[in-house]
C-alpha cells in the first residue's frame, strides 16, 4: 500500500534547514544520504532530494484528482478523474519502489519536495473559492489544473530519463525502467487536458453548450 501523506506516524523524515528544526529521530542528513544509489556515479544527496520531489508531486496528483472528482457533477469527468487518480496512485507506487530499490526511504521528504508540495497546494486552494464561479468555469479550471500538474509529471520523467543516461550500472537501468512505466499514463493525462481547449472555444463562438465536448 502506498503512502499518500507522509507523517510522523508513517515514519516520515526530513532534512533540517535554516528555519527547520527536526527531532533527531526524524532527521535526515546529506551524510546519511551519501549511501543512496550506490555505484551510480551521481551526487547521491541530490538524486535522493530530486526523487523525493518527484514522488511528492505524484502524491499531490492523487489529492488533486480526488478533489476534482468530488467537485464535478459531470459523469464523464468523474470517470476520467477517477481513472487518473488510480494511475497517479500507481505512479506513487513506481517511485516508492524505485527509491527502495536504490536503498533509500520513500518516507524521506526532501526540501525540494516540501517546496513542490507548497506549489501544488496552490492548485487545490483555487477550488476552495468555487462559489465565485459557475459549474462550467469550475470544470474548465479543473482541466487547466490537470494540464499544469501533468506537464510537470511529464517533465519530471524526462529528467529521470536523462539521469538514467548519466548513471552507471544498475542504477541507470532502474531509473530507465521506472521512467518507462511512468511515461505512458502521464502523457495520456497531458494529451487529454490539451484536447478540450479547441472544441470549447468553438462552442463558445457558436453560443452552444460545451458539455458534450469536455471529453
Amino acid at each position: 500500500m502506498v503512502t499518500i501523506t507522509p507523517t510522523a506516524a508513517t515514519g516520515a523524515t526530513i532534512k533540517p534547514g535554516p528555519m527547520v528544526t527536526v527531532v533527531p529521530e526524524r532527521a535526515k542528513t546529506d551524510e546519511q544520504l551519501a549511501s543512496f544509489a550506490p555505484g551510480s556515479g551521481l551526487n547521491a544527496p541530490y538524486l535522493a532530494d530530486q526523487l523525493s520531489a518527484f514522488l511528492a508531486h505524484e502524491r499531490d496528483g492523487v489529492a488533486l484528482y480526488t478533489a476534482l472528482h468530488a467537485l464535478t457533477n459531470n459523469p464523464a469527468l468523474q470517470s476520467k478523474y477517477g481513472q487518473s487518480r488510480e494511475e497517479s496512485e500507481q505512479a506513487v507506487a513506481v517511485y516508492e519502489a524505485l527509491v527502495g530499490q536504490l536503498r533509500g526511504s520513500a518516507q524521506y521528504v526532501s526540501p525540494p519536495a516540501r517546496l513542490t508540495m507548497q506549489t501544488d497546494a496552490k492548485l487545490l486552494e483555487a477550488f476552495l473559492l468555487t462559489g465565485s464561479a459557475d459549474e462550467l468555469a469550475q470544470e474548465m479550471a479543473g482541466v487547466q489544473a490537470v494540464l499544469a500538474a501533468s506537464a510537470l509529471c511529464v517533465g519530471n520523467t524526462e529528467v529521470l530519463k536523462r539521469l538514467a543516461r548519466e548513471a552507471d550500472g544498475d542504477v541507470g537501468a532502474a531509473l530507465l525502467m521506472a521512467s518507462s512505466r511512468l511515461e505512458g499514463p502521464q502523457r495520456g493525462h497531458l494529451d487529454w487536458a490539451m484536447t478540450p481547449v479547441s472544441p470549447w472555444r468553438s462552442r463558445w463562438r457558436d453560443h452552444e453548450s460545451p458539455r458534450s465536448s469536455v471529453v
